[in-house]
């Protein structure tokens, strides 16, 4: 005697995508996200200063007495360093507010991005299950109650 049971069904579903309202809070962040708050100032002032104090420390009249040529080279190479170290500092100033901005596209993204949702769809299916069990257990039924 069989006890398996047969079952299949069939599924269509529909998918389709929904733009997202637009919202006071996102055209915020849409605002924030496209504003450039620029370079840091700091860094224009701060290498300023340092290239001002170079050369008050070269034209210092207590100091050692360097000869004409070797306080003008040493004016340069201290210049020059001065510069490389403002030029970095720009650099890592850019790519920080490169990232910045990144990261607040990012999350516009994920605020504005389309959302898919099932539109429509359905499922059928049939179960069925073997004849001679059923037939089996209603014949035993009938006899027991035909016997008493």
């Amino acid at each position: 005697m069989s006890s398996k049971t047969k079952s299949t069904s069939n599924s269509t579903m529909q998918y389709g995508q929904t733009a997202p309202t637009e919202s006071p809070d996102i055209a915020a962040a849409r605002t924030e996200a496209n504003t450039d708050p620029g370079p840091d100032p700091s860094i224009q002032y701060g290498f300023a200063r340092q290239k001002q104090a170079a050369a008050r420390d070269l034209s210092n009249p207590f100091g050692p007495n360097y000869s004409p040529e070797t306080a003008a080279a040493m004016k340069y190479s201290r210049e020059n360093d001065i510069d490389t170290a403002h030029g970095q500092a720009l650099q890592v100033d850019a790519f920080n507010r490169k990232q910045a901005k990144f990261q607040k596209l990012y999350a516009l993204a994920g605020l504005t991005d389309p959302k898919t949702v099932q539109t429509s769809g359905s499922t059928t299916g049939t179960v069925s299950q073997p004849l001679w069990p059923g037939l089996l257990s209603s014949g035993i039924s009938a006899g027991l109650s035909a016997a008493f």
